[in-house]
């Protein structure tokens, strides 16, 4: 693997941790279509490859909002 490849993994994982870090307390409807709409950007920016890693970032900003909704 080359520098350049694993910087974009940085990169990848780096913003999905922001993704996380800024939509895990969501509270409303808006909330949550800003964060969808964030996370098809980053399936944009970094491929359809890593649509499984996103889709799996966005199930556990959900399980991590419900548990705080309650």
């Amino acid at each position: 693997m080359t520098d350049e490849q694993l910087k974009t993994i940085w990169s990848l994982y780096t913003d999905l941790w922001k993704l996380f870090k800024d939509y895990h307390d969501s509270k409303t409807d808006e909330q949550w279509e800003q964060c969808t709409e964030q996370a098809a950007k980053l399936v944009e920016k970094y491929g359809e490859h890593t649509r499984p890693l996103v889709i799996d970032t966005l199930e556990l900003i959900e399980r991590s909002s419900k548990c705080k909704r309650t």
